[in-house]
Parts: structure tokens; C-alpha cells; sequence
């Protein structure tokens, strides 16, 4: 009532969406751009309004005096998904809806990038488990190949009193002493050559990349696995007589 407002109704169809702009003019005018906010929350608020805020979207008009004839144009809209499933629906519903047509090209990018990315780790953890079964059958053949050999200096020992337990003990350290050796040398070469690759090709990522925790559950499961191969391949052989191991009866 203080600022003797004047309002004006025009037809707006310069946006994709029809409606309708409400002109409010105050005399006087709001001194300061707090006063028009604290008068466009008293509309907002207004009981008989209220119920119409959510279709109330405040219009801000800057008039261009010094160039009257420049056209503006209009504003650029970034959209951030978090994923890129339905892009591809959104834009075919923008183009039937509204006609407006989207830049794709970032999207398709990201498409291929997602794609050599789950290529990338498939084709890792392929070649990780063919190398942990390769490792398990090079282990089994290793240790039955070499037990074979000295079955009548394992029967001897039993004969004279060593115990299976003992014979167990002493060929798993040997065998863990063996991996260790072979993990901490392939770890060691593996993290040199990321160095290398790294700082020659690939200068901004991080040559810390082998030090995570898929590697040690990498790590965990080929020790696992070692373990596993060691038992069964010493009991069937260590378990047998001293008659049997000295004399090579099955």
C-alpha cells in the first residue's frame, strides 16, 4: 500500500514455454535491492498467493539503453548427470517436446571413455586369474616333481624317526620362503616399470597406483591359493609310509 504499486499483465512467448509476465511498478520505487526482495516475499507469501508459488518464477529485466538494436542472445544450459544411461532418452524427449537439439559429443566421449574403462579392468582381472591358476599349476608341478625325487630320503627320515608334521613344517616354509621371494621381486619390478611408464607417457597420474587395496587382496588370494596347492600336493605323497616312500610303492 506504502509504494502505490501499479500491475501490468503481459503475454510472454519468448520462452519454449507459454505464460504470462506480471509487470509490478512501485511508486516510489524500492530504494535499495533488499526492499524489492523483502516486497517479492511478501507476494510469494501472500495467503490468497501462496498456493500459486511453485508457478511464480521471478523475471529479471536489464534494459540496454546505449545499444537498443543489439539482439541478445539467449542463455546456455549445463545439465550434470550421474549417469550416463538415460542421456540418450533425455535428449530424443527434449527433440520431440521442445525441438531443441543437444550437444552430444562430450557425452559420447564419456560413453567410449566408460567403455575402454570396463574393457580395461576385464581384460585385468582375466589375465590376474589366468596367472594365478598358472602360478597354482607351476607350484603343484614344482613341488610333486621334487618330492617325487627324494621320496626315499622322505621315507628315510621317517624311518629314522622325523615325524610327517616336521617334513610338513620344513617344505611350507620353503614354499612360503619361495613365493615371498618371487612377490616381493615381481612387485618390486612391477612398481619400476610404472615409474618408468608413468613419468615418460603419463606425467599427471600418480605412480602410487600399485600401492591400494586390490593389490593386497590380490596378494592375499595367490597366497591363499599357494597354501592350498602345498597341502594338497605334501599330504598326498608326505603322508604316505616310509615303507612306501623308500621302496616308491604307490
Amino acid at each position: 500500500k506504502d509504494n502505490d504499486p501499479l500491475v501490468e499483465v503481459f503475454e510472454n512467448n519468448s520462452t519454449y514455454q507459454n505464460g504470462n509476465v506480471i509487470n509490478i511498478t512501485f511508486s516510489p520505487e524500492p530504494v535499495s535491492v533488499e526492499a524489492t526482495d523483502e516486497l517479492y516475499q511478501t507476494l510469494v507469501n501472500d495467503k490468497k498467493l501462496k498456493r500459486f508459488a511453485n508457478d511464480f518464477h521471478r523475471f529479471y529485466f536489464y534494459d540496454f539503453p546505449i545499444f537498443p538494436t543489439t539482439q541478445i542472445a539467449f542463455d546456455k544450459i549445463s545439465i550434470v548427470f550421474n549417469s550416463l544411461n538415460k542421456v540418450g532418452e533425455f535428449k530424443d524427449f527434449l527433440f520431440s517436446k521442445y525441438e531443441l537439439d543437444i550437444e552430444m559429443s562430450k557425452v559420447r566421449d564419456k560413453e567410449n571413455f566408460t567403455t575402454i574403462s570396463i574393457l580395461t579392468y576385464t581384460i585385468a582381472t582375466l589375465l590376474l586369474i589366468f596367472s594365478v591358476i598358472s602360478m597354482g599349476l607351476f607350484i603343484y608341478n614344482l613341488l610333486k616333481s621334487h618330492l617325487n625325487k627324494i621320496k626315499m630320503n622322505l621315507g628315510t627320515f621317517q624311518a629314522f624317526g622325523m615325524s610327517k608334521f616336521s617334513l610338513m613344517i620344513v617344505y611350507r616354509n620353503i614354499i612360503r620362503k619361495f613365493c615371498l621371494i618371487s612377490l616381493l621381486y615381481a612387485y618390486g619390478f612391477a612398481f619400476v616399470t610404472n615409474l618408468l611408464v608413468v613419468m615418460t607417457f603419463f606425467r599427471e597420474l600418480s605412480v602410487f597406483q600399485l600401492i591400494n587395496l586390490q593389490v593386497l587382496l590380490a596378494i592375499l588370494v595367490i597366497w591363499g591359493i599357494v597354501e592350498y596347492v602345498f597341502y594338497k600336493t605334501a599330504k598326498s605323497i608326505l603322508m604316505n609310509t616310509p615303507g612306501d616312500l623308500i621302496y616308491g610303492r604307490d
